[in-house]
């Protein structure tokens, strides 16, 4: 039986890693009492993965962790119940649903990410107006340097994975590719608009120049439709 589940990081939780917040759910489960599948081998262990992990830092809304049963059937109130139970302050269910058997793997199933990116006010007065900003999710190409897997750096270009973007005050609000072919992190697109605007670290007192905050995953499917609702209208 596989379950996805929807779920809120926020607090000090934030400041957990990719790989001690594995370990963390880890204990979450064992708490929950729920029959968690277990992997074969010699080292056995729980069999769960977390699609598009945040970056440290990092608050989100719409968070999903795909997990396996070793039972073929369970009450989901009752396993809602005990997953709530078990999880400390800045963890928070949000759903979780039953998934077909051939749904896709969480990260294999990312599409897209709405983010919301709010800068300081620091920054915000050096930047001035929002016209550059405008200016600078417009152009037709936002090429960085970016490290691959093998150390080797590349030319970038973001401008392809930004689908859409909204200003409002203090706040960025866009919608950048997630997925395992094209994936914008917002941290390497806040660090293009830094080159841009021809910012550097030594001209601010406040070291926290932007909060990130992700609002949902979607799907790679039109219109777009969040982990969680593609696999309920599916089934």
């Amino acid at each position: 039986m596989k379950i996805r589940i929807k779920f809120k990081k926020y607090g000090l939780m934030k400041f957990i890693g990719h790989l001690d917040f594995m370990r963390a759910w880890q204990k979450f489960f064992r708490q929950s009492g729920i029959p968690i599948a277990y992997s074969e081998g010699f080292n056995p262990h729980q069999v769960f993965s977390i699609a598009a992990p945040l970056a440290v830092g990092t608050t989100g809304d719409g968070e999903y962790l795909d997990l396996k049963l070793s039972v073929e059937s369970y009450n989901m109130d009752q396993f809602k119940k005990q997953i709530s139970q078990a999880l400390p302050e800045g963890v928070e269910l949000v759903d979780a649903i039953v998934l077909p058997e051939k749904a896709k793997a969480g990260m294999a199933a990312c599409y897209a990410a709405d983010y919301v990116l709010t800068l300081s006010d620091e920054l915000k007065a050096k930047i001035h107006d929002d016209e550059k900003i405008e200016v600078f999710l417009s152009q037709p190409s936002i090429v960085v340097k970016k490290k691959n897997k093998k150390g080797k750096i590349n030319d970038f270009d973001l401008a392809p994975g930004i689908f859409a973007y909204e200003l409002s005050g203090k706040s960025i609000r866009c919608r950048l590719a997630t997925g395992s072919s094209l994936n914008i992190k917002p941290e390497l697109l806040m660090d293009a608009l830094f080159d841009y605007m021809d910012l550097r670290l030594e001209q601010f007192t406040d070291t926290l120049f932007y909060s990130i905050h992700r609002l949902d995953i979607y799907q790679s499917t039109e219109p777009l439709r969040t982990l969680i609702e593609f696999e309920q209208n599916e089934e």
